[in-house]
């Protein structure tokens, strides 16, 4: 009999149970089946797409001009540093008077030197004269011709000499001073010579 009651005991129990879930709500019933949640279904919306900025192009820089010089330079002459004489006579008799003038081409405040030589002798200095009217270094070296005056200027010197005795004498000058390569330009110092011009002195 206990057997029994326990039996029917065991199989109302699990009844009496489930009539109260049903009855209220909010005790949990673990023989009801789960509420089933809804998934969010994905939208098809299209996400924004990044595109990366164009590269920045640097700004074009425009060529400067060049100033141009108003002033040309012209190129420089050719140059040729010499002594050119111009001479009164190149025959004369003793007592008579012989002018020669030296023109420095392409020397600038030139000193000239005069030479003399008596028929075939080596050539010896005679006398200097500067560009500033200056007399120096006068000497006797010549037989033939004698020294008589001298004077300078900016860019020649004349000299004078008298015919002391029969004979041949040679005469050379030469000139040193500034050389100008154009203008403006470098210089430079440096010299030239004239050619050598023989003189007859007749008795």
């Amino acid at each position: 009999m206990r057997q029994l009651s326990q039996r029917l005991l065991n199989f109302l129990f699990p009844l009496i149970l489930l009539a109260l879930a049903c009855a209220s709500p909010n005790v949990p019933n673990p023989y009801r089946a789960p509420t089933l949640i809804p998934l969010i279904k994905p939208t098809n919306t299209a996400m924004p797409t990044l595109t990366s900025a164009p590269p920045t192009t640097p700004p074009t820089r425009l060529p400067t001009s060049t100033p141009t010089s108003t002033h040309t330079r012209t190129p420089s002459p050719q140059v040729n540093p010499r002594v050119e004489l111009r001479l009164s006579a190149t025959t004369l008799k003793v007592g008579e008077t012989l002018s020669v003038t030296a023109q420095a081409v392409d020397l600038g405040l030139p000193i000239f030197y005069v030479r003399v030589k008596d028929g075939a002798g080596d050539f010896q200095e005679m006398v200097q004269i500067t560009y500033d009217n200056k007399t120096r270094n006068v000497k006797d070296v010549s037989r033939v011709l004698e020294f008589v005056s001298g004077s300078g200027g900016l860019n020649q010197a004349t000299v004078v000499f008298r015919g002391r005795a029969a004979g041949t004498a040679s005469i050379q000058i030469n000139a040193t001073g500034e050389i100008h390569y154009g203008y403006p330009g470098p210089a430079t110092f440096g010299g030239g010579s004239s050619p050598a011009i023989s003189i007859q002195v007749n008795p």
